[in-house]
Protein backbone atom coordinates (compact mmCIF):
# COMPACT_ATOMS: atom_id res chain seq x y z
CA UNK A 1 0.00 0.00 0.00
CA UNK A 2 1.48 3.29 -1.02
CA UNK A 3 2.07 5.85 1.67
CA UNK A 4 1.25 9.52 1.49
CA UNK A 5 3.92 11.99 2.61
CA UNK A 6 5.40 10.80 5.87
CA UNK A 7 2.41 8.75 6.98
CA UNK A 8 2.01 4.99 6.74
CA UNK A 9 -1.70 4.83 5.92
CA UNK A 10 -3.53 6.38 2.96
CA UNK A 11 -7.33 6.40 3.35
CA UNK A 12 -7.77 7.09 -0.36
CA UNK A 13 -5.84 4.03 -1.52
CA UNK A 14 -8.25 2.59 -4.12
CA UNK A 15 -6.46 -0.78 -3.97
CA UNK A 16 -7.28 -1.34 -0.29
CA UNK A 17 -9.81 -4.20 0.15
CA UNK A 18 -11.81 -2.21 2.76
CA UNK A 19 -11.95 1.09 0.88
CA UNK A 20 -15.76 1.18 0.68
CA UNK A 21 -16.11 0.25 4.33
CA UNK A 22 -13.65 3.01 5.28
CA UNK A 23 -15.78 5.60 3.48
CA UNK A 24 -18.65 4.88 5.91
CA UNK A 25 -16.54 6.44 8.72
CA UNK A 26 -17.36 9.88 7.35
CA UNK A 27 -21.02 9.35 8.29
CA UNK A 28 -20.21 8.53 11.92
CA UNK A 29 -21.21 11.31 14.41
CA UNK A 30 -17.71 11.10 15.88
CA UNK A 31 -16.21 12.32 12.60
CA UNK A 32 -19.21 14.25 11.26
CA UNK A 33 -20.04 16.32 14.37
CA UNK A 34 -16.92 16.58 16.56
CA UNK A 35 -14.09 18.81 15.30
CA UNK A 36 -10.55 17.36 14.99
CA UNK A 37 -9.37 19.34 18.04
CA UNK A 38 -11.85 17.41 20.21
CA UNK A 39 -10.69 14.13 18.65
CA UNK A 40 -7.13 14.96 19.69
CA UNK A 41 -8.20 15.76 23.28
CA UNK A 42 -10.04 12.43 23.53
CA UNK A 43 -7.07 10.51 22.12
CA UNK A 44 -4.60 12.19 24.49
CA UNK A 45 -6.78 11.36 27.48
CA UNK A 46 -7.23 7.75 26.34
CA UNK A 47 -3.56 6.93 25.68
CA UNK A 48 -2.00 8.73 28.67
CA UNK A 49 -0.11 6.49 31.11
CA UNK A 50 0.51 7.91 34.59
CA UNK A 51 3.84 6.10 35.00
CA UNK A 52 7.12 6.06 33.11
CA UNK A 53 7.10 3.84 30.04
CA UNK A 54 10.20 1.65 29.82
CA UNK A 55 10.60 0.40 26.22
CA UNK A 56 12.40 -2.94 25.93
CA UNK A 57 13.34 -4.57 22.63
CA UNK A 58 11.66 -7.96 22.20
CA UNK A 59 14.63 -9.36 20.23
CA UNK A 60 17.99 -8.02 19.06
CA UNK A 61 17.71 -6.01 15.82
CA UNK A 62 13.90 -5.86 16.14
CA UNK A 63 11.87 -2.67 15.75
CA UNK A 64 9.26 -3.99 18.18
CA UNK A 65 9.37 -2.89 21.83
CA UNK A 66 7.33 -3.76 24.92
CA UNK A 67 6.99 -1.90 28.20
CA UNK A 68 8.91 -3.54 31.04
CA UNK A 69 7.86 -1.19 33.82
CA UNK A 70 6.84 -3.52 36.71
CA UNK A 71 3.40 -2.12 37.55
CA UNK A 72 1.37 -3.34 40.50
CA UNK A 73 -1.64 -3.62 38.18
CA UNK A 74 -0.84 -4.83 34.62
CA UNK A 75 -2.15 -2.31 32.11
CA UNK A 76 -2.79 -2.66 28.41
CA UNK A 77 -2.05 0.54 26.55
CA UNK A 78 -5.15 1.97 24.87
CA UNK A 79 -3.27 2.89 21.70
CA UNK A 80 -3.44 -0.54 20.06
CA UNK A 81 -7.17 -1.31 20.58
CA UNK A 82 -7.99 2.31 19.72
CA UNK A 83 -6.08 2.07 16.44
CA UNK A 84 -7.91 -1.14 15.58
CA UNK A 85 -11.31 0.54 15.86
CA UNK A 86 -11.28 1.74 12.26
CA UNK A 87 -8.87 3.00 9.60
CA UNK A 88 -9.98 6.63 10.09
CA UNK A 89 -9.04 6.61 13.78
CA UNK A 90 -5.80 4.82 12.93
CA UNK A 91 -5.02 7.57 10.40
CA UNK A 92 -5.63 10.33 12.98
CA UNK A 93 -3.52 8.55 15.58
CA UNK A 94 -0.75 8.20 13.00
CA UNK A 95 -1.02 11.88 12.06
CA UNK A 96 -1.01 13.27 15.63
CA UNK A 97 0.83 10.51 17.55
CA UNK A 98 -0.73 11.44 20.94
CA UNK A 99 0.82 8.43 22.70
CA UNK A 100 4.32 9.85 22.12
CA UNK A 101 3.23 13.40 22.88
CA UNK A 102 1.74 12.91 26.36
CA UNK A 103 3.85 10.11 27.86
CA UNK A 104 7.37 9.96 29.34
CA UNK A 105 9.85 7.29 28.21
CA UNK A 106 12.57 5.86 30.45
CA UNK A 107 15.81 4.20 29.26
CA UNK A 108 18.55 2.50 31.26
CA UNK A 109 21.25 3.09 28.62
CA UNK A 110 21.91 5.50 25.78
CA UNK A 111 22.04 2.52 23.39
CA UNK A 112 18.49 1.51 24.34
CA UNK A 113 17.31 5.06 23.77
CA UNK A 114 19.05 5.18 20.39
CA UNK A 115 17.48 1.89 19.30
CA UNK A 116 13.98 3.04 20.24
CA UNK A 117 14.27 6.41 18.49
CA UNK A 118 15.52 4.70 15.32
CA UNK A 119 12.79 2.04 15.42
CA UNK A 120 9.80 4.40 15.55
CA UNK A 121 8.61 6.42 12.56
CA UNK A 122 9.87 10.00 12.04
CA UNK A 123 6.49 11.53 12.91
CA UNK A 124 6.36 9.66 16.23
CA UNK A 125 9.95 10.65 16.97
CA UNK A 126 9.12 14.33 16.47
CA UNK A 127 6.26 14.21 18.99
CA UNK A 128 8.23 12.84 21.96
CA UNK A 129 8.41 15.45 24.73
CA UNK A 130 9.82 13.63 27.76
CA UNK A 131 12.78 11.24 27.94
CA UNK A 132 14.43 9.90 31.10
CA UNK A 133 17.93 8.39 31.14
CA UNK A 134 19.21 6.42 34.14
CA UNK A 135 22.94 6.61 34.89
CA UNK A 136 24.89 5.11 37.78
CA UNK A 137 26.62 7.79 39.82
CA UNK A 138 29.98 6.02 39.84
CA UNK A 139 30.21 6.54 36.06
CA UNK A 140 30.05 10.32 36.36
CA UNK A 141 32.01 11.59 39.29
CA UNK A 142 35.71 12.22 39.19
CA UNK A 143 36.57 14.07 42.36
CA UNK A 144 38.89 17.03 42.42
CA UNK A 145 41.15 15.12 44.82
CA UNK A 146 41.43 12.21 42.36
CA UNK A 147 42.38 14.52 39.49
CA UNK A 148 45.12 16.14 41.59
CA UNK A 149 46.34 12.82 43.01
CA UNK A 150 46.47 11.00 39.66
CA UNK A 151 47.86 14.03 37.80
CA UNK A 152 45.43 13.38 34.99
CA UNK A 153 46.21 15.35 31.85
CA UNK A 154 43.28 17.35 30.39
CA UNK A 155 42.82 15.15 27.33
CA UNK A 156 42.31 12.04 29.45
CA UNK A 157 40.18 13.66 32.11
CA UNK A 158 37.22 13.70 29.74
CA UNK A 159 37.24 9.89 29.80
CA UNK A 160 36.75 9.74 33.55
CA UNK A 161 33.11 10.82 33.39
CA UNK A 162 32.13 8.55 30.54
CA UNK A 163 28.59 8.16 31.90
CA UNK A 164 27.77 11.77 30.94
CA UNK A 165 29.37 11.65 27.49
CA UNK A 166 26.54 11.89 24.97
CA UNK A 167 26.85 9.29 22.24
CA UNK A 168 27.08 11.11 18.91
CA UNK A 169 24.61 8.74 17.27
CA UNK A 170 22.07 9.42 20.00
CA UNK A 171 22.75 13.15 19.61
CA UNK A 172 21.90 12.79 15.91
CA UNK A 173 18.56 11.13 16.67
CA UNK A 174 17.74 13.67 19.40
CA UNK A 175 18.10 16.38 16.77
CA UNK A 176 14.99 14.86 15.13
CA UNK A 177 12.92 15.17 18.33
CA UNK A 178 11.46 18.62 17.67
CA UNK A 179 9.00 18.55 20.58
CA UNK A 180 11.69 17.39 23.02
CA UNK A 181 13.72 20.54 22.26
CA UNK A 182 11.11 22.67 24.04
CA UNK A 183 10.58 20.20 26.88
CA UNK A 184 13.04 17.97 28.75
CA UNK A 185 15.49 15.09 28.65
CA UNK A 186 15.83 14.22 32.35
CA UNK A 187 18.91 12.34 33.51
CA UNK A 188 18.45 10.35 36.72
CA UNK A 189 21.81 10.08 38.49
CA UNK A 190 21.84 7.24 41.04
CA UNK A 191 24.51 7.57 43.74
CA UNK A 192 22.92 5.06 46.11
CA UNK A 193 24.80 1.92 47.19
CA UNK A 194 28.15 3.38 46.15
CA UNK A 195 30.96 4.38 48.45
CA UNK A 196 31.19 7.87 46.99
CA UNK A 197 31.05 9.90 50.19
CA UNK A 198 28.52 12.08 51.95
CA UNK A 199 25.75 13.83 49.97
CA UNK A 200 27.39 17.24 50.42
CA UNK A 201 30.69 15.97 48.96
CA UNK A 202 28.90 14.26 46.06
CA UNK A 203 26.94 17.39 45.14
CA UNK A 204 30.04 19.60 45.44
CA UNK A 205 32.00 17.34 43.10
CA UNK A 206 29.05 17.27 40.70
CA UNK A 207 29.09 21.09 40.56
CA UNK A 208 32.83 21.04 39.92
CA UNK A 209 32.44 18.46 37.14
CA UNK A 210 29.85 20.61 35.33
CA UNK A 211 32.11 23.66 35.59
CA UNK A 212 35.08 21.70 34.27
CA UNK A 213 35.16 22.61 30.57
CA UNK A 214 37.73 19.98 29.58
CA UNK A 215 36.48 17.56 26.93
CA UNK A 216 37.73 15.82 23.84
CA UNK A 217 37.40 17.45 20.45
CA UNK A 218 33.86 17.04 19.16
CA UNK A 219 32.72 15.56 22.48
CA UNK A 220 29.31 16.51 23.86
CA UNK A 221 28.15 16.00 27.44
CA UNK A 222 24.52 15.52 28.40
CA UNK A 223 24.32 18.83 30.22
CA UNK A 224 25.35 20.60 27.00
CA UNK A 225 21.83 19.99 25.66
CA UNK A 226 19.51 22.99 26.02
CA UNK A 227 16.69 20.72 27.24
CA UNK A 228 18.81 18.87 29.84
CA UNK A 229 17.31 18.23 33.28
CA UNK A 230 18.46 16.07 36.19
CA UNK A 231 17.31 14.11 39.21
CA UNK A 232 19.76 13.03 41.93
CA UNK A 233 19.22 9.88 44.02
CA UNK A 234 21.32 9.92 47.21
CA UNK A 235 21.60 7.84 50.35
CA UNK A 236 20.53 9.73 53.50
CA UNK A 237 23.41 11.55 55.10
CA UNK A 238 24.31 14.40 57.38
CA UNK A 239 23.28 17.41 55.31
CA UNK A 240 20.85 20.11 56.37
CA UNK A 241 18.06 21.48 54.24
CA UNK A 242 19.65 24.84 53.47
CA UNK A 243 22.97 23.30 52.43
CA UNK A 244 21.05 21.04 50.08
CA UNK A 245 19.17 24.02 48.62
CA UNK A 246 22.41 26.00 48.20
CA UNK A 247 24.17 23.13 46.41
CA UNK A 248 21.11 22.63 44.22
CA UNK A 249 21.31 26.30 43.21
CA UNK A 250 25.03 25.89 42.50
CA UNK A 251 24.25 22.96 40.16
CA UNK A 252 21.57 24.96 38.34
CA UNK A 253 23.88 27.97 37.98
CA UNK A 254 26.73 25.79 36.69
CA UNK A 255 24.41 24.27 34.06
CA UNK A 256 23.17 27.75 33.08
CA UNK A 257 26.71 29.13 32.70
CA UNK A 258 27.74 26.08 30.68
CA UNK A 259 24.67 26.50 28.46
CA UNK A 260 25.44 30.18 27.86
CA UNK A 261 29.03 29.38 26.88
CA UNK A 262 27.88 26.74 24.39
CA UNK A 263 24.80 28.54 23.11
CA UNK A 264 21.12 28.13 23.88
CA UNK A 265 20.63 26.07 20.72
CA UNK A 266 22.94 23.38 22.08
CA UNK A 267 26.21 22.01 20.66
CA UNK A 268 27.40 23.55 17.41
CA UNK A 269 25.45 22.21 14.45
CA UNK A 270 23.03 20.25 16.66
CA UNK A 271 19.81 21.25 14.89
CA UNK A 272 21.35 20.71 11.46
CA UNK A 273 22.30 17.11 12.26
CA UNK A 274 18.80 15.90 11.39
CA UNK A 275 19.40 16.98 7.77
CA UNK A 276 22.77 15.24 7.47
CA UNK A 277 22.17 11.98 5.60
CA UNK A 278 25.57 10.53 6.51
CA UNK A 279 25.07 11.14 10.24
CA UNK A 280 21.55 9.70 10.08
CA UNK A 281 22.70 6.56 8.30
CA UNK A 282 25.56 6.14 10.79
CA UNK A 283 23.11 6.43 13.70
CA UNK A 284 20.72 3.90 12.14
CA UNK A 285 23.59 1.45 11.62
CA UNK A 286 24.82 1.91 15.21
CA UNK A 287 21.31 1.26 16.57
CA UNK A 288 21.39 -2.27 15.08
CA UNK A 289 17.73 -1.89 14.10
CA UNK A 290 17.33 -3.81 10.85
CA UNK A 291 14.04 -2.20 9.81
CA UNK A 292 14.04 1.41 11.08
CA UNK A 293 11.14 3.83 11.11
CA UNK A 294 12.28 5.58 7.92
CA UNK A 295 11.86 2.36 5.93
CA UNK A 296 8.31 1.89 7.19
CA UNK A 297 7.51 5.21 5.55
CA UNK A 298 9.64 5.30 2.41
CA UNK A 299 9.10 1.78 1.07
CA UNK A 300 5.78 0.65 -0.31
CA UNK A 301 4.34 -2.68 -1.32
CA UNK A 302 5.05 -2.28 -5.02
CA UNK A 303 8.63 -0.94 -5.01
CA UNK A 304 10.25 -2.31 -1.84
CA UNK A 305 12.66 -5.20 -1.82
CA UNK A 306 12.30 -5.30 1.98
CA UNK A 307 8.64 -4.58 2.48
CA UNK A 308 6.54 -3.08 5.26
CA UNK A 309 5.89 -4.86 8.53
CA UNK A 310 2.18 -4.82 7.65
CA UNK A 311 0.79 -8.32 7.11
CA UNK A 312 -0.34 -7.70 3.53
CA UNK A 313 3.16 -6.57 2.57
CA UNK A 314 4.78 -9.51 4.36
CA UNK A 315 2.52 -11.85 2.42
CA UNK A 316 3.97 -10.42 -0.78
CA UNK A 317 7.62 -10.00 0.20
CA UNK A 318 8.08 -12.61 2.98
CA UNK A 319 10.60 -10.31 4.61
CA UNK A 320 11.09 -9.00 7.31
CA UNK A 321 9.31 -11.09 9.93
CA UNK A 322 6.57 -10.05 12.36
CA UNK A 323 8.93 -8.16 14.68
CA UNK A 324 10.79 -6.29 11.97
CA UNK A 325 13.89 -8.47 11.76
CA UNK A 326 15.54 -9.26 8.46
CA UNK A 327 16.72 -12.85 8.69
CA UNK A 328 20.45 -12.60 8.24
CA UNK A 329 23.52 -13.35 10.34
CA UNK A 330 25.25 -10.40 12.02
CA UNK A 331 28.79 -10.97 13.37
CA UNK A 332 29.13 -11.25 17.13
CA UNK A 333 32.80 -10.19 17.07
CA UNK A 334 34.72 -7.59 15.09
CA UNK A 335 37.77 -8.30 12.93
CA UNK A 336 40.08 -8.09 15.97
CA UNK A 337 37.98 -10.63 17.85
CA UNK A 338 36.43 -8.16 20.33
CA UNK A 339 32.78 -8.46 21.32
CA UNK A 340 30.67 -5.97 19.33
CA UNK A 341 27.52 -5.79 21.49
CA UNK A 342 28.95 -5.03 24.93
CA UNK A 343 27.28 -2.98 27.69
CA UNK A 344 28.94 -4.19 30.88
CA UNK A 345 30.18 -7.06 33.05
CA UNK A 346 28.01 -8.87 35.57
CA UNK A 347 30.55 -11.41 36.89
CA UNK A 348 34.08 -12.80 36.39
CA UNK A 349 35.12 -16.39 37.12
CA UNK A 350 37.78 -19.04 36.57
CA UNK A 351 37.11 -21.63 33.88
CA UNK A 352 39.81 -24.19 34.61
CA UNK A 353 42.94 -22.21 33.62
CA UNK A 354 41.26 -19.37 31.70
CA UNK A 355 39.21 -16.37 32.84
CA UNK A 356 35.61 -15.85 31.75
CA UNK A 357 33.35 -12.79 31.98
CA UNK A 358 29.57 -12.78 32.18
CA UNK A 359 28.88 -9.94 29.75
CA UNK A 360 25.70 -7.90 29.36
CA UNK A 361 24.55 -6.90 25.88
CA UNK A 362 22.35 -4.01 24.75
CA UNK A 363 19.24 -6.13 25.37
CA UNK A 364 20.21 -6.79 29.00
CA UNK A 365 20.96 -10.46 28.27
CA UNK A 366 23.89 -12.17 29.95
CA UNK A 367 26.33 -14.68 28.50
CA UNK A 368 29.72 -16.09 29.48
CA UNK A 369 32.63 -15.15 27.21
CA UNK A 370 36.39 -15.54 27.33
CA UNK A 371 38.10 -12.54 28.91
CA UNK A 372 39.99 -11.78 25.69
CA UNK A 373 36.87 -10.63 23.79
CA UNK A 374 36.26 -7.70 26.19
CA UNK A 375 39.83 -6.49 26.68
CA UNK A 376 39.70 -3.56 24.29
CA UNK A 377 40.86 -0.46 26.24
CA UNK A 378 37.47 1.22 25.84
CA UNK A 379 35.96 -1.64 27.89
CA UNK A 380 38.53 -1.61 30.69
CA UNK A 381 36.35 0.77 32.74
CA UNK A 382 33.66 -1.89 32.97
CA UNK A 383 36.20 -4.40 34.30
CA UNK A 384 37.51 -1.99 36.92
CA UNK A 385 34.00 -0.95 37.94
CA UNK A 386 33.14 -4.64 38.43
CA UNK A 387 36.00 -5.03 40.92
CA UNK A 388 35.19 -1.73 42.64
CA UNK A 389 31.57 -2.88 42.84
CA UNK A 390 32.60 -6.07 44.63
CA UNK A 391 34.69 -4.06 47.09
CA UNK A 392 31.76 -1.75 47.88
CA UNK A 393 29.36 -4.68 48.21
CA UNK A 394 31.77 -6.41 50.61
CA UNK A 395 32.15 -3.25 52.69
CA UNK A 396 28.37 -2.94 52.92
CA UNK A 397 27.97 -6.63 53.85
CA UNK A 398 26.26 -7.67 50.60
CA UNK A 399 28.89 -10.23 49.55
CA UNK A 400 31.22 -12.46 51.56
CA UNK A 401 35.01 -12.52 51.67
CA UNK A 402 34.89 -15.98 50.09
CA UNK A 403 33.23 -14.46 47.01
CA UNK A 404 36.07 -11.96 46.61
CA UNK A 405 38.72 -14.63 47.05
CA UNK A 406 37.05 -16.88 44.46
CA UNK A 407 37.13 -14.20 41.75
CA UNK A 408 40.24 -14.01 39.52
CA UNK A 409 42.63 -11.45 40.96
CA UNK A 410 42.55 -8.10 39.08
CA UNK A 411 46.35 -8.23 38.73
CA UNK A 412 45.98 -11.43 36.70
CA UNK A 413 43.41 -9.71 34.48
CA UNK A 414 45.73 -6.72 33.98
CA UNK A 415 48.63 -9.02 33.07
CA UNK A 416 46.49 -10.61 30.35
CA UNK A 417 45.30 -7.23 29.08
CA UNK A 418 48.83 -5.84 28.72
CA UNK A 419 49.75 -8.70 26.39
CA UNK A 420 46.91 -7.58 24.07
CA UNK A 421 46.90 -3.79 24.22
CA UNK A 422 48.74 -2.30 21.26
CA UNK A 423 49.73 1.36 20.63
CA UNK A 424 46.97 1.79 18.04
CA UNK A 425 44.36 1.05 20.72
CA UNK A 426 45.15 4.32 22.51
CA UNK A 427 44.27 7.84 21.39
CA UNK A 428 46.88 9.64 23.52
CA UNK A 429 50.50 8.70 23.99
CA UNK A 430 50.21 8.56 27.80
CA UNK A 431 46.80 6.90 27.89
CA UNK A 432 48.23 3.43 28.57
CA UNK A 433 50.36 4.89 31.35
CA UNK A 434 47.26 6.37 32.98
CA UNK A 435 45.40 3.06 32.59
CA UNK A 436 48.14 1.26 34.47
CA UNK A 437 48.07 3.85 37.23
CA UNK A 438 44.28 3.53 37.62
CA UNK A 439 44.54 -0.26 37.66
CA UNK A 440 47.32 -0.22 40.26
CA UNK A 441 45.21 1.94 42.55
CA UNK A 442 42.24 -0.41 42.19
CA UNK A 443 44.46 -3.47 42.73
CA UNK A 444 45.90 -1.88 45.87
CA UNK A 445 42.41 -1.32 47.29
CA UNK A 446 41.48 -4.89 46.30
CA UNK A 447 44.51 -6.34 48.11
CA UNK A 448 43.86 -4.34 51.28
CA UNK A 449 40.23 -5.50 51.25
CA UNK A 450 40.90 -9.19 50.60
CA UNK A 451 43.86 -9.47 52.94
Amino acid sequence: MASTGEFIINLNDDRHPNLELSKLNNESPFFKVLPPEVHLMIYEFAVYVDELIMPCQVEPYSNKFVDKNPRSIPKEFATVPLARTCRAIYAELERWNPFYKVNAFNFETQQNCLAYLVAITPQRRKQIRWINLEIEGCRILVTREAVREWDVEPGLRAYLSDGMILDKNLLTMLSHCDSLHSHKLCVRLDFRDYNTGEPEDILSDFVWRIRDTVRLRGQCLLWDLPFFGYELLLDPGEIDHWSLVELGNDIDNAIRVNRESIGHDGPQGFKEMAKNNWLNQTAITASRIQFPGELRISWNKESSSIGSVASRTRAKCRDPNTIGIVERTIPRYNQEGYLMDFQGINDIRWDETSVQCEVIDSQGRKDWENLYVVLHPEHQYSIRFFYYGLIWKFQSGKVSLEKLQAVPHPQHVLDIAETIWAPEHFIYKDQKKWFRRAWREMIGEWNSTVE
